[in-house]
Parts: structure tokens; sequence; C-alpha cells
């Protein structure tokens, strides 16, 4: 055992290490704490600054102003969020200059990059501190100057640094190659660079670990920074040079390094900290004119700085998302916006705006760069073979728990990397780019970087808060793009990126975990962890699913943002060669799982959302107790050219278009816009364009499903919709509540329903004309329906002016009869065998919350007993009768019928109950029969 020491996860039971000084980790609150001392013990604009502290534009440095911003360049904080109330003289991208070109002098404690812990110290100096109080509880990881006087003295001596000190890599692998075996150990108290192209069986970094200035290659079977830093480039000053790292190996078990981590990987750990900065390149764009079929130039809508032999690929704009291409450059006009190929296009990639109802689809193509100067790759021949790959893993002290320990919490900053042959196919956890229960990761991110020819996922954010994924690529990984995993995850934004081809796993996952997260219908952003950010990422293509939200009832609205994504090119399981033959079921915007619950939280909403071909735009349906629905609210968005638009969701400000001008061959594309399904929905100034056919708003199936619907300022350009005119007798119970009479353009209120005698349910007769143009029956004024639910009989339901429901249409849930205020009902059939029957009411439409009620004539034995309770519409079906409320009885009929709650009134004679039931209050009946 190691007393005093944390044993090392990689090296033999006796090697021992030091542990990890504790660092000062809260580094946001320093400034204000600081200010705060400022003032209180008079030091204004410190005489005693030294070096370039004076970031701001100031003629000193002050703790309150150099020292936050300080702080806040250090945090990746920038534009507006870097000098917000910090009274700096300077703009932000003047100050980042500033701090950039002076970053070695910044860099106090000699880490190799001017961060947190530098930020801290500095601050600290503002504030009056020297010596060992400069440091608090330590230097930092990876400093090199680790004493308080060994950084005064840096001060005192103009921050100017010293020659290099740090040990080279090739130096020590020849020192420990004999008892390694070809490894290198670099111990806490090491500095080292990798000088060299350089070969190892295996790396562990406890010290730190530099790129020197130059083309380097690093292979190994593994490397873990395990408490240490492994650093090429800085924010502030990405490296500019090519650096390879080639994660060798064939396919193994999982014992190489034991902690749950696997083997052929880059893994932090206790601690450890990966610190990767290539190039700052434009990561991806969209096309500014249609680039046709065999043209071999491409024009951008922003100018890039793209170079001739890298490689792109340019997105599909058809139903097809394996129209998407790859090409390499072969060179860049002088603005950067015109880019010429080695090999022409096969297929057309659309590039213009369009403009509907003034709104604009920006149907353009994205194009994304895949070459990066940073690679990360596994070996191409054996990973292919195998489809075992590299991987890069962030986490803890433990593999099975989150992290809480902010000393033990591991850190990746990496930009500008090129991930390539990596993931480990069918492997849980084995994936390009990994945050493991990393616990509060704030300060971390993976950003314009790309993922491809990876043979599992993309980027996991599992267990881990707060990291940012941005601007980055997945082109064709295998099972989900982006995935944050368990739910668990809150604080993470993935902002402006983009997933293009995603592929579904050939084959069930071998474990059940990874088999449950539905990789075989892979999603290009897969999230389980919905209380987190999603703005403005792109979809461009791929088998299955754009945007899948598991277990969408657990979201917190408060804690969400999901706006100005876009979903494009989605099959939705339809297979390659045009027949699309399968469900609707799915969608590229799409929500399953565990459905809302108890407490009910909000709707879920998507704002400024962009779809186009697909399948199906948006859907969801989870499975959960009771109802079981997704209640989603689209707005201020646009969905166009899919085969079908919204089902059973609510839209707000948004235009639904069934054709535009971008070309498609598909059968069906643009034939329905918004498709009602088994649940009421609202529309709110929504347009539909280009659906001539009668498909702008229709039912499903023509089925009796209690779907309705409320319009509100709904218009239509070459659009008519559909209420079942020609499906002869079937009960459809679709009806639309036209509350500003913008359908027929008479700002006159009016129901339209079903014009077929098998919806006669939905409509009185002599109050429901047809109207010819609609195809629909048109009723005078808002009829004020609910939905009654019956369980316990065969018996039908007839209306007062004969009109029956038969109780096939509320054989099963979610099937109800649709009740009319103000009309009666009789239950008629054998119910005498059937000792306890079952009502429910609800109100038939989303939005309307007024209290409604049915009276229901019911045959009766001479003992019984009536109870009830306030049912939510999501709660379970078999509840049992304990702690029930008793149902109030009134002397007669009339007593009943004015009677403001639920009761029922016994005609003893004619051995007939009737009850009146409403949609609030004791809204479920229980009537018990002896």
């Amino acid at each position: 055992m190691c007393s005093g020491y944390l044993q090392s996860s990689v090296r033999p039971k006796h090697v021992c290490r030091r542990p990890t000084s504790r660092a000062t980790r809260r580094f946001a609150a320093f400034a204000n704490a600081f200010g705060a001392l400022t003032l209180s013990l008079g030091f204004g604009a410190a005489s005693w600054a030294q070096c370039p502290f004076n970031v701001s534009g100031a003629s000193a440095a002050t703790v309150a102003v150099d020292g936050l911003v300080l702080t806040r360049a250090a945090l990746e904080m920038r534009d507006a969020a870097l000098t917000s109330r910090s009274s700096a003289l300077l703009g932000a991208d003047a100050i980042v200059t500033a701090i950039a070109a002076n970053e070695a002098r910044l860099d106090v404690n000699g880490s190799g990059a001017f961060d947190s812990d530098d930020a801290a110290i500095i601050t600290r100096y503002l504030a009056g501190f020297r010596g060992d109080a400069l440091i608090g509880a330590g230097a930092g990881k990876g400093a090199t100057r680790k004493s308080g006087n060994d950084i005064q003295a840096f001060i005192n001596g103009g921050c100017a640094a010293s020659s290099s000190t740090r040990k080279k890599l090739s130096v020590m692998k020849a020192e420990q190659m004999p008892q390694n075996n070809g490894g290198v150990f670099i111990s806490v108290l090491d500095d080292v660079e990798i000088d060299q192209s350089i070969d190892l069986t295996w790396l562990e970094v406890q010290g730190s670990l530099a790129c020197t200035d130059q083309n380097l290659t690093l292979s190994a079977g593994w490397i873990m920074v395990h408490g240490g830093v492994l650093q090429c480039g800085t924010s502030l000053n990405p490296f500019n040079k090519k650096l390879t790292i080639t994660l060798k190996g064939a396919k193994s078990d999982e014992v190489a390094l034991g902690a749950g981590m696997g083997t052929k990987l880059i893994g932090a750990m206790h601690g450890g900290r990966i610190r990767l900065f290539g190039e700052n390149r434009v990561s991806w764009t969209q096309l500014d004119a249609t680039a046709n079929a065999g043209s071999a130039q491409i024009t951008l809508k922003d100018a890039v700085d793209w170079r001739a032999g890298e490689r792109i690929v340019i997105a599909s704009t058809a139903f097809d998302p394996d129209q998407a291409e790859e090409r390499i450059i072969a060179s860049v006009s002088g603005d950067g916006k015109t880019v010429t190929l080695t090999q022409a296009l096969s297929y057309l990639h659309y590039g213009q705006l369009q403009s509907f109802a003034n709104k604009t689809l920006d149907s353009r193509a994205e194009v994304a760069l895949l070459s990066r100067n940073i690679v990360i790759e596994g070996e191409e021949v054996v990973s292919t073979r195998d489809q075992f790959g590299g991987h890069v893993m962030i986490m803890g002290s433990s593999s099975t728990a989150r992290e809480t320990d902010p000393v033990r919490r591991s850190s990746a900053r990496i930009q500008g990397v090129e991930f390539r042959f990596m993931g480990q196919f069918d492997r849980l956890g084995r994936y390009p780019i990994h945050w493991h229960l990393n616990g509060d990761s704030r300060g971390d991110f993976v950003r314009g970087s790309s993922f491809h020819s990876n043979f599992q996922r993309g980027v996991v954010v599992h267990g881990t808060d707060n990291t940012v994924v941005e601007r980055n690529v997945v082109h064709r990984s295998i099972g989900h793009s982006y995935s944050s995993e368990d739910g668990s995850e809150t604080g993470n934004l993935f902002s402006s990126n983009l997933g293009l081809q995603t592929q579904a796993f050939p084959r069930e996952a071998t474990n059940p975990l990874q088999a449950a997260q539905n990789d075989t219908q892979a999603a290009t952003y897969w999230i389980r962890g919905a209380n987190n950010r999603f703005i403005g990422n792109h979809a461009a293509g791929g088998d299955h699913t754009a945007f899948w939200f598991d277990n969408v009832g657990r979201v917190d609205q408060s804690k969400i943002e999901f706006r100005s994504n876009v979903a494009h090119s989605y099959l939705i399981d339809g297979n390659k060669q045009g027949d699309l033959c399968c469900s609707f079921e799915k969608s590229a915007l799409w929500f399953t799982g565990i459905g809302y619950d108890t407490p009910y939280r909000g709707p879920f909403p998507v704002s400024q959302m962009t779809i186009y071909k697909s399948r199906t735009a948006m859907w969801g349906n989870p499975l959960t107790v009771g109802q079981g629905f997704a209640d989603v609210r689209l707005s201020d968005s646009i969905i166009a050219d899919n085969l079908m638009g919204i089902n059973s969701h609510g839209a707000k400000d948004t235009v639904i278009v069934g054709r535009s001008a971008n070309p498609d061959t598909v059968s069906g594309l643009g034939s329905q816009g918004v498709q009602e399904y088994g649940h009421s929905l609202r529309l709110e100034n929504v347009t539909f364009v280009n659906f001539p056919g009668g498909g702008a708003l229709a039912h499903r199936n023509c089925h009796r499903e209690a779907g309705n619907v409320t319009a509100i300022n709904t218009s239509f350009i070459n659009s008519k919709i559909n209420l079942c005119a020609s499906a002869g007798q079937q009960t459809s119970d679709m009806a639309i509540a036209d509350t500003t009479g913008s359908i027929l353009a008479n700002n006159v209120p009016v129901t339209i329903t079903p014009s077929n005698n098998g919806s006669r349910a939905m409509y009185i007769a002599n109050d429901c004309p047809i109207n010819a143009s609609l195809g629909a029956r048109v009723c005078n004024g808002l009829l004020r329906y609910s939905n009654l639910h019956m369980r316990g009989t065969t018996a039908n339901l007839l209306r007062d002016d004969g009109v029956t429901l038969n109780s096939i249409d509320v054989n099963s849930y979610p099937f109800y009869w649709t009740t009319i205020e103000g009309r009666r009902y009789s239950l008629v059939g054998d119910v005498s065998s059937q000792p306890a029957l079952e009502f429910t009411m609800f109100g038939k439409y989303e939005d309307d919350d007024a209290d409604r009620s049915t009276i229901v004539r019911i045959p009766a034995t001479s003992n019984f007993s009536i109870v009830g309770l306030n049912a939510n519409w999501f709660s379970e079906w078999n509840a049992t009768r304990n702690g029930m409320t008793a149902v109030p009885q009134r002397a007669s009929l009339s007593a009943l019928e004015s009677s403001p709650e639920t009761a029922y009134f016994y005609d003893g004679a004619a051995r007939v109950i009737h009850l009146k039931i409403w949609t609030i209050g004791l809204n479920r009946v229980y009537i018990d029969r002896r």
C-alpha cells in the first residue's frame, strides 16, 4: 500500500506517486473576491504591477479590471462576455490579441500555457500577495515554477523565461526502454517535450508533455494522462505544424489498462488534462449557389481558409442522405468563396434561399472541412479490418461513479483536431471522444474538430455537465454522431455542430445498455439528457433520425434550449432504393422513451427550426402510463418538402411548405403538412403553402382517435385540407375549431368536421351543412366537445337525436367517444352482467381548459356505489377504489342538470342512474353494481 501517495493505475504496484497539488478551481470568483480586498486595503491602480498584466488598456493593472479580464480569458470567455462590467478600455478582440502576444510572460507558473492557474496567481499578485502566498494550495498542474518564490522571481525578472529545461521524450525512451518494453513513464516531477517523431509501446504522463514547434508523429498502444498534462498549442497560440497521434494495436480485451478505460486510447484520469489546440479553421459553411451534377466548382456562403489538397464533404440536399460527396480541393479563390475540386460532383446540391409567406427557407447544402493539422487516429489498416480504432476518454477517479472531487476531475480542451479510424465497434464506452462520469467539467470543450471514418459514434457526453461541443463535423459515424447518454447530463452546450450521413449499427449491440440506446436506429443527435442547450446545429442526413429526444417527459422546460437547428435528408426506415414502405412513426425530430409524468413539466419548446426532405419532420409518441405523449410546441419555424410535416403537435408562427423549388424525384414528397393522430393540437399563425391535393391538414387514418385541432389565424396558399371526405362510414372524430374564421376567410368562428356519416358523433346535421369546397361540414360557432372513455361493458352510447356511438370506438386506450355539451346520452345494450363500469372525461382540445360536462343514462341494479377521483390525464388506468371520494347524489334530474360538480340522480322506478360527469374535479368515476 502507498501511505500518503496515490497508486498508479498502470505502473507496477510498488510504484507510487505524490498526490496532485490542490490548485484553485473556482477562478471566476477570484476577481470578485480580490476586487473587494483591493477596496478594503486601499489598493487602487497598483504601482507595483509588472510584466504585461495591464491587458485592459490602463496604464497600470488592477485586480478589479485586469484580474477579472485575465480570469475570464483563461476560462475561454470571449467577445462581450470577456469585458462585461469590467471597465476595460480596450475591446475584447484587442485584449485577446494582447494576451496571445504575451502568453509566455503571462504563463507565470511555467506550465506551457496561460491558463486559470496563472490567472489566479496574477490576481493574487495584483492584490498584494507575495512569495508563497501567491500560490495558495499549489502552483497548478504542469507547473515548472512550483513555489511562490520561484514565481515571484520570474515576475521580478520581468517575466522573461530562461531557456527551456524540458527533458526530451526521445532521450527518456532510450533510458527507459529496457525495463519498460518500449514504454515511457513521465513522473510528476518531469517536464518533457516531444522533440522528434517517436514510436512507443505505451506512454503514461503524470507530469507534463508538450509539443515542440515542428512536424511530429507520436505512435503508441495507449497514452494515459494520469494527473498530468498533455499540451500541444494553446487557445491563444494554436499549434500550426502537423501532429499525428496514432493509436496502434489489434482487437483485444479490456485488461490492458484496467480502471475501466480499455486499451488503444488517449485517457485522462485522476485530474489529467488534455490540451490540444490545432489551427482554428472554418469548420463548415453552406453553398451560396446550386452546384449541379458534373460541376467541379462550388460557391460558398462564407469565405474559408481551406487549402489545396484538403478533403471536404458536400451534404445531400435530396431525400437520400447518400448523395453527400467527399472531394479533394484543387484550389480556392482569393476571396475564399469559390472552391475548385479535383473531381466533378455526381449529384445536384441545392444552394438557393427561398421565401414563403415572409419566412426564408434555407435548404442550401452544408460544406465541411474534414482535414486538420492535428490528427488523432487508429492505424488505418488494422483498425478498419477489426472496426477497432482508438478512443479518447476523460474521467475522474472511477469508471462507475460520477466524480465530485475537483482535484480528481479530469479535463479536455480540444480545438482543430481530426479524429479518424476511431471508436471500437460494439464496445460500450469506446468512442472517438467521450467524457465519462466526469461531473462538473466547466471549461472543457471540443470545438472546430472533425470526425470521420470512425467505427462507433462521434462525440459522447456521459454523466458530465457544463461542457461545450461546438463547430464540429461528424461524418459517416456508425451509431449516434452526438450523444448525451444517460439523462443526468445538464448545462452542456451543443452549438453550431454538423452531422451528416449518420450510419445505423448493422446489427444489435451485444451489451444490453448500448442496445437500449438505439444505435441500430442511429440519430445524428441522440439526447437522453435533454436539460442542455442545442443551438444552431445541423443534422444533414442519415439512415434514421436527426434529433432524437429519449425520455422526453423528464425534461424540465426551464433547463432546455432548443432553437435554430436544422434537419434534412432522413430516410426514416425507408430503404435506399426508394421503397418508402415503413411507418411514419419516426421522424427527423423524434420524441420517445418515458412520456410526461406527474407533475406536468410544461411543453417541450422547439423554435426557429428548419426541417426539409425527410419522411416525417416531427413526431413524438413515447411509451408511458396514461396517454403517453410528448407535448411539443414548434414556433417561428419552417418545414418543407417532407412526406409528412408535423404530427400531433402544436405550431405557432410557422410556415409549412409541401413542395419547394429544391428538386427531388421521391414519390409522395410534400403530400401532408399536419397530420393529426390521437392528440389535440393548436395551430396559431400557421401558413400552409403548396398542398393542392388536400393534405395540408389531415387526419392520420380516419379512425376515432380523439384528435382535434384548434386553428387561430391559419391560412392556406395553394393548399387544401382533408377531413376524411372519402372515408365512407369510418368513424373519424377529428374536428377543427377555427376560432378566428381564418379557414373560410370570413372572420366567423366555426367548427369544421368530417362530412361522412360515420363521423355523425362530431356534428348535428341541421346545424352543420356540407361545404363542397372544403369537402367537410361547417358547424355554426364552436361546438363544446369532451372525450368520454368507458370500460367494463360492450354497450353503445346513444345520443338524444338517434346517433349511435359504437362501443368498438372505445375498446382500448386512447380511443374515446366524443360528446357534445348540451346533448344527452344513454348507455344501451346488455350491461347487466358487468359488475363495474368506469367513465373518464377530458376536454377535447389541447388548449381547452374550460370545465365541460355530459349526462349519461346508465341501467342499474338496486344496489350500487359510485366513487370518483380527480384523474390526471397521464395517470394509470388501473387505479383502485381505496381512498376515492363518494360521488354526491342529487334529489331529481333537474337538480342534477344544474349541478356544478360531478354527481348522479338515481331513478329507482326505472332503475336508471343519471350520471353527470365533468372534465374537472371527479372526472374519473367508478360504478360498482351489486
